[in-house]
Formats: structure tokens, C-alpha cells, sequence
């Protein structure tokens, strides 16, 4: 019986994942500005989180402080952590995805009409370049989110992290805004297809600044904000 109920259950939020879809990428494509796609996404994973009924509870909004530029590192562990965040965060956030996303094409479509910016993972040049466009967009005011992992695994843990957000975030002099997802691996854990009703934490942390531009202080910030992540997220921490 609870079987049949948890099927019920994930078969109901896959239709209304379905559903957000064709509603949302008609008009995703018809809204003129990148502001209002943005704020229209956020309204669209609301509604979609309440339709399934999953409890998401978020603190820490005030240390976003509204027209500063930062940098979010994101813990990454589900499908769902995406759009737990455009749900939970200001619309005003970008976020920065692999390039592989941008060369699927619904997806790709998707995250370039919301302002995402791609990063190459692979190639050494594209990666400087990626940096480079990023650190200037923190230069701009704008707030980028970044999930620092770079991928999400079915055991619990906190895995190493890339440097890319630290550097952005020291060469900008932008903070880096820890934010910590709990439940969302429990809710829909890699290698699973069928979500489960499970509680969902947003937590977000105080802002931490970088001690000076370079790559040291890019890697000190970096392991500054993973201390305050292990803490939050009680997972183990697989850089050991």
C-alpha cells in the first residue's frame, strides 16, 4: 500500500513537472525581458513546489542584500535543487551552469532566456574565458549562484569543490553567500526517478568576503565557505 502510494505520489509530480513545462517555455519565449522571464520562473516553481506538496522551509533571506552583487555557492545534491532555488531565491539571481546544458535544446533554451551563464568544464581556455565573463558580471552588481560540487552523487557527502565561484568572487571583490539544501537528495536521489514528499531546507548564511584578490585568497575563501557548508548540510565530507 505505501508503494502504491508513494507511485501515485511520483507519477503526480512528474505530470505537473510536464505541465510547468509546456506552460512555462511558450512563454519563457513570448516575455520581452529578462527580468520579467525571471520573475515569471520564480512564480512557476512556486506553484509547481505547492502542487506537489513539498514543505519547503527557507531562512536567511536577509543576508541578500537587494542591488549588491554576490556570489552563491550552492550544496548539490538532486534533480530538484534547481528549482528549489528559483522557487526560494530573489528573482534578480542568475545561475551558472555547465555547458552541457546549454547544447540541450530545451533546456539550452530555457537557461539562456533566464540569463544563466554556461561554464566549460573541460577545456582549460573556455574555463578562463567562462571566468572571466562571470567576474565581470559581479563587477556589474549582478548575483550568480553556483553549485560548487559541479555534480551530485546518491551517497550522502559534500564533495570537492571547484574553484571557479571563489575566484570569481575574490577577483569581483563580490561575497560569497553560503547556501545549504537539505532533503532534496531524499526527496528525489540520483539514480531515482519517482520524487517522495520529503521536508526541504533552504540556508542561507551570512556573506563571507575574500581577503584580497589571487588565487590564494580565492582557495582560502573557498575553504572557508565549505567549513560553514560541512557544518550546516550534516553530511560527510568526501574531499577527505
Amino acid at each position: 500500500m505505501r508503494g502504491l502510494v508513494q507511485g501515485t505520489y511520483g507519477v503526480s509530480c512528474w505530470a505537473l513537472f510536464v505541465l510547468a513545462a509546456a506552460i512555462g517555455l511558450p512563454l519563457l519565449a513570448l516575455l520581452p525581458s529578462e527580468s520579467a522571464r525571471m520573475r515569471f520562473a520564480r512564480r512557476l516553481a512556486r506553484a509547481v513546489v505547492r502542487a506537489c506538496a513539498l514543505p519547503v522551509a527557507v531562512e536567511g533571506l536577509e543576508h541578500l542584500a537587494p542591488g549588491r552583487s554576490a556570489v552563491l555557492a550552492a550544496n548539490h545534491s538532486s534533480y530538484l535543487d534547481a528549482m528549489i532555488l528559483v522557487a526560494a531565491l530573489p528573482p534578480t539571481v542568475h545561475f551558472a551552469a555547465k555547458r552541457e546544458f546549454g547544447r540541450m535544446p530545451v533546456m539550452g533554451f530555457a537557461l539562456r532566456r533566464l540569463g544563466a551563464y554556461f561554464v566549460e568544464r573541460v577545456d582549460p581556455a573556455g574555463g578562463i574565458e567562462d571566468t572571466r565573463e562571470l567576474t565581470a558580471a559581479a563587477r556589474r552588481g549582478e548575483t550568480v549562484a553556483f553549485f560548487p560540487e559541479g555534480t551530485f552523487s546518491r551517497a550522502p557527502g559534500l564533495r570537492p569543490f571547484r574553484l571557479g565561484a571563489f575566484v570569481v568572487a575574490a577577483e569581483a571583490g563580490a561575497p560569497v553567500v553560503p547556501v545549504v539544501l537539505r532533503g532534496t537528495r531524499s526527496a528525489l536521489r540520483e539514480g531515482r526517478w519517482m520524487p517522495l514528499r520529503y521536508p526541504i531546507e533552504v540556508h542561507i548564511d551570512s556573506p563571507i568576503v575574500a581577503s584580497g584578490p589571487g588565487w590564494s585568497a580565492a582557495v582560502q575563501l573557498r575553504d572557508q565557505v565549505r567549513q560553514v557548508m560541512l557544518l550546516r548540510c550534516a553530511e560527510p565530507d568526501l574531499a577527505r
